[in-house]
Formats: C-alpha cells, structure tokens, sequence
C-alpha cells in the first residue's frame, strides 16, 4: 500500500472537450459510471497532526468503482521540470477498441520524482452528519482528510468487465478503473479518516457520507446524480454500532459545475434532499450574507441556481444552501483563484493603464510585474488589497520593445499568482516643428534737432507787502466713516459626478453577456441596452467592490449586435459612457 502518496493537485477551471480523435470509422464513445460502495470499517482512532495536538479520527474503509459501459482512464505526461497536463480518455468499446474522444481535465502542477507518478485530487470527498432533534441529519464542519488518489484496479465488483486487472500503477502515463472494478482506500491507510477534533465523539446518531468525483469534473455521460453512498451509525460510549434497519430521509447535498475560479465568475449550485417545492437560498459562507441566488425544490426535493462569485481572499470558501422551511442545509466548497484585469489592454508607451486585482490574500501587498522579457521584469505598482483580497491600482506603461507584455500580480503574503497581457503599441512620431520667422527690422526714426533757447528777460523789482493779520481758522467736523459691505460667503463646491473609468465585456454566449464596470464616486451602475443607440432595456449591476460593478445580460438573441452604454449614478449626478457595441455568439 505504499503507493498512496498524498500530493496537492491545482485542477484547471472545468472541464473542456477538445474533441475526437482516431481514424474515420470509430464509434461512440462509451462513458464510465462513477459509484460509491457504503463506507465500511468504522473505528477510532488518533493521531498527532500538524498543530502539535493529539487528534481523534473516526477511521474507515472506501472503494469506488465504476458501474458504466466504458472504461476510467486517466492519461497524464509528468515532467520534472513542467507541468502535466492530464485527459480522460473515452474508448468506443468496454475492452479494447478505439480512441474516440479526449477530454482535458486539469493541470498537475506538482510532479513528485522519487515515485514518478500524480494524484488526482478530488476523486471522492467524505463528510460527517449528525442527526438533529427533528430527527434530520444535517451536515457539519468535519470533513475527510484531503487525500489525492492514484487510481487503479484494486478490486472486481462485478464480472461485466474484464476477469483480469488493467490498471495496475501509479505511473505517469496512465491510471484509470477498468468496468467493474474499484479502487479501495482502507482504513489503516493513512489520511484515511474525518478529523473529529481534539475532543473524542460524543453520544448520538450520525452518518458519513462519501461522493466519488463530488465537482463532476469527470465525463460520466450524465449520470452525475448516483455518485453518493452513506453509512448511518450511533456513538454510545465510545462505542459504534451501524444501523442496518430505517433511518431519516438522506441528508440534503450540493455540488458545483465549477469548484474553482475567479470573483466574478459564475458557477451552477446543484442540490438534492431538500423539502418538495420548498424554497432553498444560497450563500456565501454563513447565512448572515445576503442571499446570491435561489430556488424552489421540485417534487423530489432537488433543483439548482447560477451565483457570481463575491469578492473574497484566495482559497477555499463554503457555498451555502439552506432550506427555508425545512432548515436543511448543504455545503460544498468553491476555491477563488486570484486575478488581475486591465484597462485598457494595449496603448503606446505612457498610457495609463487601470488595473483590478481579486482573490489575492486580506490586505497584503500585491506587486505588479511588468515583463521585458521572459524572466526579466519591473515593480510597476505596489497596492494593498481590502480585506477581501481586492485592490484597484494604476501604472504607466513603460517604453520598450513593441508588442505582447506580461503583466503579472504577485502576493507578498499569500504567495497568490495572477497575469495577463498588455499590447505594447509603437508611439506616433511627434510633428516637426515648423521654423519661427524673424521680425522684420523696423527703421531707425531720425534724431528731431533741440530748439534754440531764447535769452531770458531780468526780473522787475516787486514791492515790499504789507502783512495781514492771520485769521483763527474754524475747526473742521469730523468725518462719519462710512461702514464696509459684508461680504457675501463663497459657497462649497458641488461633489464631482461619478465618472466611468473602464468597461469590459468578461464573457458573453449565445444569450448573455456580462460585464466588469470599473467606476470612480458611483454607488450604482447599470447597462442600457438594445437594438440600436436609442436602447430601451436596462439592467442594474451587482457591486462587488467600491467603485467596482458586474452587469449580467440576460435573455439575448444568438448572433444580434446590441447597442449599449454605461450609467453610474452618486451623489453628484451621474455619468454616461458613449454608445458601444458587442454581439452574440451563434
């Protein structure tokens, strides 16, 4: 059993098709289906784990196997100074046959030399239930230890597929589940528990649940839904006893269509084991957060809704659903990657470029990095991040050599990733100054000659002035000041109109679009839109950050050019953006 080796495995943001390969003639592809035996073996046990403390672990054995037509491969090229990029490969017969379509399911990002293999993280996922006084059993904050899996044939389940093992190593080219056969972690292996804390379990009825490819990153032609097998227990005294006879109905569970991606960015919340037609909201992490989305459970107590990611820090989150008659409620975690966007993305030397970064570590530095060259950059800007991870910075492009330029983020703290590309245009050449004329010189007047001076005439003798008697002089009154006007106050400036700094389209289909809104003193935004400049529909952005906006569009015509424009309103009015167009895919 040495082959289990625990490794941490960065899986890429879904999974994408890229589309059949083979010669003319192959057949359908034929799709494994992931299932889930109970889990089996419970007993307790301890361990010192990472904080130094004694732990105690409820310890137990799992096998998942595949129930479908085809077979699990998973085909992966590590190398030691690389990344691995690794496929499931889809076969048009059960034994044998023919390639017939390749999927991408992720990135291997660690690569360990000594065993020369990788781990698929994410096969299965395990979680602790405890029964309420309502006597329903709601989910709580233990989990399984996060193990990755090599995945082989360990055991036969049925005799639908090959009588030998097919799969038999961990190497770095090809893992997979033949039909009929599971992979079986047992109990002794170690990471093999739910981490009970540092406090032994205490008396009640529980349950452990286990989901094989519980993000569905796995193509299994559909059949997404029979993925989950639970094993209910009592704890008396330290003592456990499995219940064989009836229980409560199954505990309520979510998945996601995406486990990991950007603020911003949207995933699909699928749940199941809800009240019939009761209304489920969703959340961010506790149901103190206002509502993102929600739904009303069908007949069977299922049903689904899209939510945007909030601003939050990088790593793991908890989406959170919740029954608002019944009480349930379900989990199931969202990694948020960081990510750096910038407006505009090209210009010549001496633009100034904005730039947004989400989903980087709480108020940390973050320095963005301008590449000359491959490993050879600048700090062009040094923001610290709210305590949601986001910061709005700017920066001048520098001058340099024509063309495509990284631009990357880097956490000082949180060690978290992120970059983009800005098109570095040739600068316009200045114009050549036209040559000032010189003045032309104006003529030296000539010199007005001086008059000749007359001779002056001797002066006649006056008469010698009798004295008069000074009078006494009258006393002038005194002036009355006249008083100064009050001057009148200088009234305040008005607040400045909030202004819109930047606009882009994140991603667009068929029938949406959504876009970012970048904006300086709004506190709303929304998109005006429609068949032409005179518009007609409107839709109110969802604030993700001060100044910061998404504006989903929904309900469009595939292949339509709409006209639009964008409306920040604030205290000091509102500003407007000049029409624009975007159209729609196929």
């Amino acid at each position: 059993m040495a082959r289990r080796l625990v490794l941490v495995l960065l899986v890429a943001l879904g999974t994408i098709a890229v589309g059949s390969r083979g010669a003319t003639g192959v057949g359908s592809p034929l799709y494994p289906d992931l299932q889930t035996l109970r889990p089996s073996g419970l007993y307790f046990g301890s361990a010192y784990l990472g904080d130094g403390l004694l732990h105690y672990l409820l310890r137990f054995s799992n096998t998942v196997w595949n129930a479908g037509e085809g077979r699990l491969e998973l085909q992966g090229d590590p190398s030691p100074g690389g990344h691995s990029g690794i496929y499931q490969n889809l076969y048009d017969g059960s034994i044998g046959g023919s390639l017939a379509l390749q999927r991408f399911v992720g990135d291997d990002f660690i690569y360990h030399p000594d065993h020369y293999h990788y781990h698929f993280e994410g096969f299965a996922t395990y979680s602790l239930l405890k029964r309420d006084s309502a006597g329903v059993y709601q989910d709580t904050t233990r989990r399984g230890y996060k193990t990755s899996f090599c995945i082989i044939d360990y055991s036969r389940i049925t005799s639908s597929g090959p009588s030998w093992a097919v799969y038999t190593g961990c190497n770095g080219s090809l893992q997979g589940l033949s039909v009929g056969w599971g992979d079986t972690y047992y109990a002794s292996l170690p990471g093999q528990w739910i981490d009970l804390g540092t406090s032994p379990m205490a008396n009640g009825n529980y349950a452990i649940r286990s989901v094989a490819d519980p993000q569905n990153r796995l193509a299994e032609g559909g059949r997404d839904g029979n993925n989950a097998a639970t094993t209910y227990f009592s704890v008396s005294g330290g003592v456990i006893s499995i219940q064989s006879g009836p229980v409560a109905p199954p505990p309520a569970s979510c998945s996601l269509s995406y486990a990991t991606g950007f603020v911003g960015g949207s995933t699909t919340v699928s749940c199941t084991g809800f009240s019939p037609n009761e209304t489920v909201n969703i959340y961010w992490e506790t149901a103190t957060t206002p509502v993102l989305n929600s739904f009303t459970a069908n007949g069977s107590g299922a049903g689904s809704a899209t939510i945007y990611i909030p601003s939050s820090t990088k790593g793991i989150h908890s989406v959170l659903a919740v029954g608002a008659s019944s009480g349930r409620q379900a989990t199931a975690s969202f990694t948020v990657a960081p990510s750096i966007t910038l407006t505009p993305t090209s210009g010549a030397a001496g633009t100034t470029v904005n730039v947004t970064l989400r989903g980087f570590g709480s108020t940390e530095t973050v320095n963005v990095r301008w590449y000359t060259a491959s490993t050879t950059y600048q700090t062009v800007a040094s923001p610290t991040t709210s305590t949601k991870g986001t910061a709005l910075t700017s920066f001048v492009a520098p001058t340099g050599t024509t063309g495509s330029h990284k631009v990357a983020g880097a956490g000082v703290a949180s060690a978290g990733w992120a970059e983009t590309t800005f098109s570095l245009a040739a600068s316009s050449p200045s114009p050549t100054p036209s040559p000032t004329p010189s003045p032309t010189p104006s003529p030296t007047p000539s010199p007005t000659p001086a008059p000749t001076a007359s001779p002056t005439p001797a002066p006649t003798p006056s008469p010698t002035p009798v004295p008069t008697p000074t009078p006494s002089p009258t006393p002038s009154p005194t002036p009355v000041p006249t008083p100064s006007p009050t001057p009148s106050p200088t009234p305040s400036p008005a607040p400045a109109g909030p202004t819109v700094d930047a606009v882009t389209l994140i991603t667009s289909g068929s029938t949406y679009a959504r876009f970012e809104v970048i904006t300086t003193g709004a506190t709303a935004a929304a998109i005006q839109y429609g068949a032409d400049a005179t518009y007609g529909a409107v839709v109110t952005g969802r604030q993700m950050d001060p100044g910061v906006f998404v504006v989903t569009l929904r309900n469009l015509t595939p292949g339509t050019t709409y006209h639009y424009r964008e409306v920040a309103t604030g205290p000091g009015g509102e500003g407007v953006t000049t029409d624009a167009t975007f159209t729609t895919g196929p």
